[in-house]
């Protein structure tokens, strides 16, 4: 289902209408303060809430005075005849200006005050680095994960190996239990091999050597201990 389109009209009540403005203005300073970074231009808000709260933006001053004032300032070095057709008569724009100016003498922040406009002067700057970074190194915290995933993808490389390997085995005995063989033990092993052996000394003896009956039996006690008995 799609988003349902929200009717735009004036809320019905005082609690709507606040919540409806924490939400939206904070994606109209967003999308301010984007426009302030990706254009290089100037932007400037002034908003009050249902309450009756003052909300402003600026991308230079955390201010709301100076923002009214840049505003005036621009005003003023309007062209005439702009400002004509904006209805801006000069001695208006000169009254708001007073009023600025009065207020920003009167304007004696307290320790609040200053301390809350620092905190959004930090905020507004930590933004515009994390926007910088994301721009420039849009992959930057991926490389604080490479020592892990590297370790990861060793782990990984071993179990395929090892895959591979018990892959290859249970092949190799497939093969073998279909031809009808078997592997043998390693004690049947040890004493085929002691057979051999056994078989090697006997012949050279009959052929070379009259048998030592010291040799056999030295050789009879080495095969005992692995099941051949030698008599």
């Amino acid at each position: 289902m799609g988003r349902r389109k929200i009717p735009i009209e004036r809320k019905e009540t005082n609690a709507e209408r606040q919540s409806s403005f924490g939400k939206r203005h904070v994606g109209l300073v967003k999308k301010a303060y984007e426009l302030s970074v990706l254009c290089g231009v100037d932007v400037g808000l002034v908003m009050y809430s249902p309450n009756g709260i003052l909300r402003h933006f600026s991308s230079k001053s955390p201010n709301a005075v100076k923002v009214l004032q840049g505003l005036v300032q621009h005003l003023k070095n309007m062209p005439e005849e702009e400002r004509a057709r904006l209805q801006l008569p000069l001695d208006i724009i000169n009254k708001i200006d007073r009023t600025a100016a009065e207020d920003d003498a009167a304007y004696q922040p307290g320790p609040d005050v200053a301390q809350r406009e620092e905190i959004e002067r930090k905020n507004r700057e930590l933004r515009l680095l994390q926007e910088t970074k994301r721009m420039v190194y849009p992959d930057m915290e991926t490389l604080y994960l490479l020592p892990e995933r590297e370790k990861n993808g060793r782990s990984l490389e071993a179990c395929l190996n090892a895959i591979v390997e018990l892959k290859r085995q249970v092949q190799h005995q497939q093969v073998v239990q279909r031809l009808g063989m078997r592997y043998p033990s390693e004690e049947e092993a040890s004493l085929e091999a002691g057979l051999e052996m056994h078989e090697a000394a006997a012949q050279q003896t009959m052929f070379h050597h009259p048998v030592d009956s010291s040799v056999g039996q030295s050789f009879g006690e080495a095969l005992e201990p692995v099941g051949f008995p030698f008599h």
